[in-house]
């Protein structure tokens, strides 16, 4: 069950709302504040927000992941670094620590103690260096015709692997760049999404992604070009800086899903958005409600995203791709 928060909500609300739901089946009731935090990552149940989304999923799944995070985090009037280092390993029996909080997101904490609503934090583990990364990277990157030995899990591997470049930060410019000019086109693709990522407001990487505005090279199971992908990192970088870094494209076409009921029903589609529509996420990481799995991966249950479409304010859903991958850069 999804739950949406309405202007004039409180918890004592939505749990009045939530039990008197026919959605929620007899013997699970009455649904109690701890079950709801059990699912949500909430700091302070005294300040919750419209368009905060929390689950409740099916009675009797209890392994999801809490919905709010991954990769990224909307810092809550109410939260602490140490608070969400607690809730973003909800059934893993360590925390998250802090530290990984600024490793991954130079520039946006410059005290610990001290983070402000809105800002949009990078949940990342991975702490690699980058002359590590490239070597890997290179590996398969030898010829023009890698793709044919990638599986598609690879790619997924390369997908993660831009989130990995966007926590090293701008110190990873260099080796993107070098990276662009490889003989592989998955290379190439994958160094402009985390270019995209970075975003960065340097004339060499806008001139080094100008150049590959030619390239018609399909990358097969995104059904997209390297240009293409070029492209929506030039608009990115355009639009963060008027917008700040909270704004993000699509990088394949969506199917923009209703956020009017009480489930998300992937038929339920309002519109479709082509790629390199831009966007703001409402909420990150919402696992489905019900046991669906994730395409690719059986054993992990769906995930969407909440958006709101940039310029039409349009609101929903939007699925993620193959193995949870997000579709926004």
């Amino acid at each position: 069950m999804i739950i949406i928060v309405k202007p004039g909500d409180n918890m004592w609300k939505i749990l009045q709302r939530v039990n008197a739901s026919p959605d929620v089946p007899e013997f699970a009731k009455p649904v109690t504040l701890d079950y709801l935090l059990k699912y949500n990552i909430i700091c302070n149940p005294n300040f919750i927000f419209p368009g905060q989304v929390f689950i409740l999923p099916a009675f009797g799944l209890l392994d999801v992941d809490k919905s709010g995070a991954r990769p990224y985090y909307h810092i809550m009037p109410g939260d602490s670094l140490w608070c969400l280092s607690h809730q973003l390993a909800p059934i893993r029996p360590y925390s998250y620590p802090i530290e990984m909080f600024l490793r991954a997101n130079k520039g946006k904490i410059q005290d610990p103690n001290l983070i402000f609503p809105g800002t949009e934090l990078l949940i990342s583990s991975a702490n690699i260096d980058p002359e590590e990364l490239t070597s890997f990277w290179k590996r398969t990157a030898t010829n023009e015709n890698c793709a044919e030995s990638l599986s598609r899990y690879d790619y997924h591997y390369y997908h993660s692997g831009t989130f990995t470049w966007l926590a090293i930060g701008n110190s990873s410019i260099p080796y993107l760049l070098e990276l662009l000019k490889l003989p592989c086109p998955v290379t190439r693709y994958f160094s402009a999404m985390a270019l995209a990522r970075i975003a960065p407001d340097s004339q060499e990487v806008i001139s080094a992604l100008q150049s590959l505005l030619q390239d018609q090279t399909n990358i097969v199971p995104y059904n997209q070009t390297i240009a293409e992908m070029a492209a929506i990192a030039l608009e990115r970088i355009r639009l963060v800086s008027i917008y700040g870094p909270n704004v993000h494209l699509s990088s394949v076409d969506i199917a923009l899903i209703d956020d009017s009921g009480n489930f998300i029903d992937d038929y339920k589609i309002k519109r479709i958005y082509p790629k390199g529509t831009p966007m703001t996420v409402l909420h990150w990481h919402i696992p489905s409600s019900s046991p669906k799995p994730a395409e690719g991966n059986i054993s992990e249950t769906q995930v969407y995203d909440y958006v709101r479409i940039l310029g039409t304010g349009e609101t929903g859903f939007i699925k993620r791709g193959f193995n949870n991958e997000v579709v926004l850069v």
